[in-house]
């Protein structure tokens, strides 16, 4: 069996793939250094990247692919013959912005996207010209040719995000063929007009989400249909831009799961993390909550390995601590392994960047050891989230919000929670309490709503809105809304006063109003309280009168308990200033009174920390990843146990090996295990724990 058709990726390690490029001018060069590399490095696969970035014309024709066949051929082989898998990942496909270029002759009179305002790319293809299709089916059929283990999708198959536009398509090709799909007669303009509508959507928009999900579900089958055809073996693989981003086309995840499987039985998933230039290391959170959305999405189904991108690349755009951060989190978050785009795609040697190798080698057994310790696909549990393919057919605009704000913005109370030390999970059948931002919930069922506000669920002020607007008041929530606005708009507000005794609160603890920082405003709530309903936190001027409640608690006739904060979270909870110890402990006390218990996993550690809990048959695997440049001397893990006994647990150490954890070292409280961890914690070294439950309790 060839290397390019051997099984992948192996299940009992941590799967390296490098994305590379190479140059005309200098490719066997390049080809020997990524051999040295890969060697050195322990990388697994290869991933040749085709017309890639700076060096690419906006589509490749046949001649010009044919031309570097000789190259691919060699590659491959040389690869293949050291043991290494070989892969293929076209950089365009429709085609991801203009940068100054034209469509090349042998596209030219093809339709270009084109958005909601009527503005035209100069060199994205719409996906349903008939010449453009043509073209990429004969190109994707030379790619199968060369016998690729996987060819990759990239995400420029979507509708939006083609700078310099950023909605599409909106040309006369779709707008005709939505036309005769619906039987409605309109123009751009009236079309735009009913997806835009302010306050309750159309129902058209809902009917447009899903011609545009046909559309590109149809044009990802012509993909894969064409290197299918050649040979049924090869997989695919799609880069995704994230669940929150894709509702704007209304993606079917499930559908589309099956379209990408083929004939070949199994399709390889890269989600996206994001941090593509190091700016802030509180960018580190948005990776995990990519990849476990993107999971859910697709219902746990294909192979998973996440984007790690260095662009534009060396260390002077991303520290290899930084990339080692990615890559542990993107393990720890349940991902079979990594691709890696590293090096630039100018040419320049891979010595250039000697630091990436030692780290990869280095880290290695340890990320293999995470991978063997669970199943991937194991749920995660935390505090949960909610997402819904739809969310965007039923969201509400207002006069702030173009076709962009259709949008999901149900994570965020993500970056608070983990940042403060509680875990999260997009599995909602593995949690008991959930935290609801955005306009997500407006998706769900009155059935679905019902379930949540019968558990414990904690709301933020659109949450609340939107849940009002459905019908469910104050009756459920404890609070109805009479005024919304930035907040200094209800007066000199000056600070939230956190004052009741069990949540954290007392005479003169405060946390500040300046939200998100000293010259931008969130969004505030006037609320109005139910009878029984009480307030544990207030907002007070800079005189310390009481303005108006901002934490209240509630316990409704459905027995469920319920929270609500007067805030816009996606406005004010990544502020730096919103999080606290204060907030730090009343947040703790406010999710184990909604959950009735020990919540999930906490992590006690003085700043920001990543907390990951993933739960299989037998054992659970916690771990936190420091999030600042500040080294701490240990952190506390304090774990529901949901009655279970203790077998052992282990710790695992910077060589890979797991060691028992002392005695000396835990304590076990009613339904929570404690696990003291005196080793250093700082960046780039997580402390990872493996829980085994049954038998004999270590603890009793």
């Amino acid at each position: 069996m060839s290397a390019s058709h051997a099984p992948y990726p192996s299940l009992n390690q941590a799967w390296y793939a490098l994305r590379k490029s190479f140059v005309e001018w200098r490719w066997e060069e390049q080809l020997e250094e990524v051999l040295r590399f890969s060697e050195s490095a322990k990388i697994d696969e290869v991933i040749v990247v085709v017309n890639a970035e700076e060096f690419n014309v906006p589509h490749l024709d046949i001649d010009s692919f044919s031309r570097s066949r000789r190259m691919l051929q060699t590659i491959r082989d040389e690869l293949s013959s050291d043991g290494i898998v070989f892969s293929l990942n076209p950089w365009t496909t429709t085609g991801h912005l203009d940068r100054g270029r034209t469509l090349p002759g042998h596209l030219r009179g093809v339709q270009t996207m084109t958005d909601i305002d009527g503005l035209s790319t100069d060199t994205c293809c719409c996906p349903l010209d008939a010449g453009w299709r043509s073209y990429i089916s004969e190109l994707w059929e030379w790619f199968a040719e060369l016998d690729p283990r996987v060819v990759w999708i990239e995400d420029d198959i979507r509708s939006f995000n083609h700078t310099p536009i950023d909605n599409s398509c909106f040309c006369p090709l779709h707008i005709g063929a939505f036309s005769r799909k619906t039987g409605i007669s309109c123009d751009l303009a009236s079309l735009s007009e009913k997806l835009l509508r302010h306050g309750s959507p159309d129902p058209l928009r809902r009917q447009w989400l899903a011609f545009q999900n046909d559309v590109m579900q149809e044009t990802i089958k012509v993909l894969v249909d064409s290197v299918q055809r050649v040979n049924p073996k090869i997989m695919i693989g799609l880069m995704s831009s994230g669940p929150e981003s894709h509702v704007l086309e209304g993606r079917d995840w499930p559908e589309l799961a099956t379209i990408l499987r083929g004939s070949a039985g199994n399709f390889v998933s890269r989600p996206p993390l994001y941090i593509y230039e190091e700016k802030s290391l509180s960018e580190l959170y948005s990776g995990p909550t990519s990849i476990r959305r993107t999971r859910v999405a697709f219902q746990s189904q294909g192979i998973e390995l996440s984007e790690v991108e260095n662009v534009p690349f060396s260390l002077y755009a991303k520290s290899q601590a930084m990339t080692f951060c990615q890559i542990a989190s993107s393990i720890l978050s349940g991902c079979d392994g990594v691709t890696l785009n590293l090096f630039d795609h100018v040419g320049s040697p891979i010595s250039d960047t000697p630091e990436y190798g030692k780290m990869l080698a280095d880290s290695r057994g340890w990320l293999d050891s995470i991978r063997q310790a669970i199943p991937g696909k194991a749920p995660f549990s935390g505090i949960g989230l909610l997402h819904h393919d739809q969310s965007a057919a039923t969201a509400f605009l207002d006069d702030g919000n173009g076709y962009s704000g259709l949008r999901d913005r149900g994570d965020g109370w993500v970056r608070p929670l983990e940042a403060l030390g509680f875990s999260t999970t997009w599995d909602l059948a593995n949690c008991d309490t959930v935290a609801l931002s955005g306009q997500t919930v407006r998706s769900f069922s009155a059935a679905q709503i019902q379930s949540l506000l019968e558990k414990g669920v904690i709301l933020d002020l659109e949450a609340v809105q939107c849940l009002a607007d459905m019908g469910w008041g104050s009756e459920v929530t404890g609070v109805s809304v009479s005024k919304t606005g930035p907040i200094h708009s209800f007066g000199p507000l000056a600070a939230e006063h956190l004052h009741h005794p069990e949540f954290g609160g007392g005479k003169g603890v405060f946390l500040t109003a300046t939200l998100p920082d000293l010259v931008n405003d969130g969004q505030l709530g006037l609320f109005t309280l139910a009878s029984d309903a009480i307030t544990i936190s207030s907002l007070v001027d800079n005189e310390l009168r009481g303005i108006c409640p901002l934490f209240t608690l509630y316990q409704n006739s459905l027995g469920g308990r319920v929270a609500t904060l007067a805030y816009n979270i996606n406005t004010v909870g990544h502020a730096g200033g919103f999080l606290h110890p204060y907030r730090k402990a009343q947040m703790q006390k406010v999710l184990e009174w909604l959950s009735d218990g020990p919540i999930p996993l906490r992590v006690d550690a003085p700043s920001r920390v990543l907390p990951l809990r993933q739960d299989g048959p037998s054992c659970t695997l916690a771990s936190a990843l420091n999030v600042s440049l500040d080294t701490w001397n240990g952190v506390t893990l304090h774990l529901a146990t949901g009655g279970r006994l203790v077998k052992t647990v282990e710790s695992l150490n910077e060589s890979g090996q797991w060691a028992e954890v002392p005695p000396a070292l835990l304590d076990y409280k009613p339904d929570c295990l404690e696990i003291h961890s005196t080793e250093s914690f700082q960046l780039a070294k997580p402390v990872v724990f493996r829980i085994v439950w049954g038998g004999g309790n270590i603890l009793l």
